[in-house]
């Protein structure tokens, strides 16, 4: 291949001088690819003029026939996608903030308004290129990155603290509905019951904060409440002020229930009657009628049986473990008994390295606890229950379906109070969760997954940076445990593989308080 220097004179414009090519650029020049800005090629013959030059709009079968800064596109000559016509020439497209007269100077998808280039609506400029507002609960840096009405506090894209997020925008309408305090739980029996509907599927929380009092729990949907309860609660510490306590409320009127208690000390006293351990109490109740009891011993292993749906709650009205912080409500929503499981992994929470986990049996089966290194096994009877230890990452399986807790330990310093958690067993994990974290506490979630998917966790859009991994092993299971730092609000996260996986809220307060509840679960259908 040789190249020829040829000097050609071009409409009057001045003399210039190129190589070129003798064939390839003729096959290049009909594809709309041509190396030489005066668009010639010769043959052996001589050279060859394309003929007069056009402009913009101009009908083309090659690109040697248009102007230089042209291309034959679609039988046309027209500038190549990221330039535009000035009317002499093409150009580079401007980007953000430069100055423009109409939109198509802009590139991109870029808009011209107020005479320079902007972002699209619900666009915000990153320094690079335009990106899509970020809506309530995603990461943030500034107010510019947040969707309309939204800005940026404590990291993430939030409503103005005088407003609240309705599911579609931020409000100032009030939208708290204050229960008058008739309906209030008292002991006994009492009409307390509160029924919520929404027309889109929402994950509810029951959250209490006071000075010095607080706890959550995660509400079950009214589909999977059952007729059959055994209930959780924790040995009362000798305090005087420390008490068991569970309250149950009907679904439906005209609901028997029979109440056989698991005391360990003394009775209770209902309607003047005593009640001691084994005994049976009935009652009959309609719908919102709500029966609460209170008693200063562990009501744990009490069951409960319904001829239709209620819900219970249970723990202790307040309580210590070690008494190295104030008197805490220990509060959860009792799963019924055909929502259990018989393999559960235990988590790790951050600073919470002293917790006392308790499994509660339905029958009589044999538990096997894997506990670091310690392996032990263990036949149990019915509604009984054992304690161990927890640092952080344990595993529990058991021959028929069991419930576990978990009883985080004060913290000292006054910095986190003791208090009670339901650990949903392996095969009630989910896939994601939407979830909600109070405000007013340094709050973290604790994931429990497969080991070989501990990596590519999304949280708000972001893949989790994961640091402290504990793991356990248990005959065919693997399991892996960490627990990272959260704000406040809502939040969303899943496994980009698709896995389903275990996760906890929970918090400390600079002052006593603290609270945890599991973000969710799935749950057992029936026919």
């Amino acid at each position: 291949m040789e190249f020829i220097d040829i000097t050609i004179h071009l409409y009057g414009q001045a003399t210039c001088q190129h190589p070129v090519q003798p064939s390839s650029s003729k096959a290049k020049a009909d594809q709309g690819f041509s190396p030489f800005h005066n668009r010639l090629y010769t043959t052996t013959g001589g050279v060859t003029p394309v003929g007069t030059v056009k402009t913009l709009n101009s009908k083309c079968k090659h690109t040697t026939e248009c102007e230089p800064t042209l291309f034959c596109i679609y039988g046309a000559c027209q500038c190549a996608k990221l330039h535009n016509w000035n009317g002499n020439s093409c150009v580079d497209k401007k980007t953000v903030n430069d100055t423009c007269t109409n939109s198509n100077e802009c590139g991109e998808k870029h808009l011209c308004g107020e005479r320079v280039c902007q972002c699209p609506v619900n666009f915000f400029w990153n320094g690079n290129q335009c990106i899509l507002e970020k809506f309530v609960g995603h990461k943030c840096s500034s107010s510019i990155e947040c969707a309309e009405n939204l800005e940026c506090r404590d990291a993430s894209c939030q409503c103005s603290e005088s407003d609240f997020w309705d599911n579609f925008k931020c409000s100032s309408t009030d939208n708290t509905y204050v229960l008058n305090s008739n309906v209030l739980m008292t002991n006994d029996l009492h009409k307390a019951g509160a029924e919520i509907y929404s027309n889109v599927p929402i994950t509810l929380y029951g959250f209490l904060f006071k000075r010095e009092v607080s706890g959550g729990f995660f509400v079950l949907p009214t589909r999977f409440v059952s007729v059959d309860y055994v209930i959780p609660s924790f040995t009362v510490y000798p305090s005087g002020i420390s008490q068991s306590v569970f309250a149950l409320s009907s679904v439906h009127s005209n609901t028997v229930i029979e109440i056989n208690f698991k005391i360990k000390e003394g009775s209770v006293l209902y309607d003047n009657i005593p009640y001691s351990n084994n005994q049976t109490l009935t009652l009959v109740l309609n719908k919102y009628t709500t029966f609460q009891i209170l008693h200063t011993s562990d009501f744990t292993g009490t069951r409960i049986s319904a001829s239709q749906p209620v819900v219970i709650v249970s723990g202790n009205r307040c309580n210590y473990i070690n008494y190295k912080a104030s008197c805490q409500p220990f509060i959860e929503m009792v799963l019924p008994t055909n929502q259990l499981d018989n393999f559960y992994v235990i988590p790790h929470l951050n600073y919470r390295l002293e917790n006392t986990v308790r499994v509660i049996t339905v029958n009589d089966t044999n538990i096997v606890v894997k506990n670091g290194n310690d392996r032990t096994t263990k036949e149990l009877q019915s509604r009984d229950f054992i304690d161990y230890f927890h640092t952080t990452i344990s595993y529990v399986s058991s021959e028929s379906d069991v419930m576990v807790h978990i009883y985080p330990h004060e913290l000292l310093r006054n910095h986190g109070d003791a208090f009670m958690m339901t650990i949903p067993g392996i095969n009630q994990y989910l896939y994601d969760y939407d979830f909600m974290v109070p405000t007013d506490f340094e709050s973290f979630i604790s994931i429990t997954v497969r080991t070989d998917a501990v990596d590519g966790f999304v949280l708000d859009g972001n893949f989790v940076n994961l640091k402290n991994i504990f793991s356990i092993v248990e005959e065919e299971h693997h399991f892996s445990s960490f627990s990272i730092p959260i704000s406040s609000g809502s939040h969303q996260i899943n496994h980009r593989e698709k896995t389903r996986f275990g996760l906890w809220v929970y918090g400390n307060y600079t002052n006593y308080e603290a609270y945890g509840y599991p973000a969710g679960m799935a749950f057992k259908t029936f026919n």
